[in-house]
């Protein structure tokens, strides 16, 4: 009997080492090794292996990560991903957006009360007046994670309060910073030669 159809036939050896056809679900297979993963180096092995036998694009593989280590609050492996970032595209990668609801890993880490990495992220370009799609702003975000966070340990609703008033001050101190920024003015003037200045030129 013949070979059956749905059966390919074995690589030529030529072609052997070259990318495979198949394609993933990338987020579902970093999400496996993150967990299976028994270090930071663990993962992040896993991940530039991943991008050698798939030829994945790293900031693709590196966005995707992002958004599962701030969806778990796993600090340590933030900062180590955001260090293999060439510092001028981490505020491209720190805001950008994924999933059903236009989430940023900022939304991912104010979700979970994070303020550690919620600083991590602001320092890296996090943007905090950030609203997606939906309307859903970062206070709305840091609410409803407030809210699902009480839910879920009703007895620690004290430390949650506290933790999640924590990240809502730090933002509203950012956003205050950002305007300060903005309107400060120079606070002296462009130094002029006397004879302008008795001039009366300015």
């Amino acid at each position: 009997p013949g070979r059956a159809r749905d059966v390919p036939p074995p690589a030529h050896p030529a072609a052997r080492g070259r990318a495979p056809s198949a394609k993933i679900n990338i987020k579902q297979t970093l999400l496996t090794a993150y967990k299976e993963a028994t270090s930071d180096r663990g993962f992040v092995d896993a991940l530039h292996q991943l991008q050698r036998r798939y030829r994945i694009p790293l900031p693709q593989l590196h966005t995707c990560a992002l958004h599962i280590v701030s969806e778990f609050d796993d600090l340590r492996l933030t900062e180590r991903l955001l260090r293999e970032i060439p510092q001028d595209g981490r505020e491209g990668l720190v805001n950008s957006q994924q999933g059903i609801h236009d989430y940023t890993p900022m939304c991912r880490a104010l979700y979970k009360g994070s303020i550690s990495l919620v600083k991590v992220l602001v320092a890296a370009g996090a943007d905090v007046n950030f609203t997606n799609g939906h309307g859903e702003g970062l206070d709305n975000v840091l609410e409803s994670g407030r809210e699902a966070a009480i839910a879920g340990q009703p007895d620690n609703r004290l430390f949650i309060e506290a933790r999640f008033d924590e990240c809502s001050a730090f933002l509203v101190a950012r956003r205050q910073w950002l305007i300060d920024q903005e309107s400060r003015a120079p606070t002296a003037q462009p130094w002029k030669p006397r004879r302008l200045r008795a001039a009366g030129e300015e």
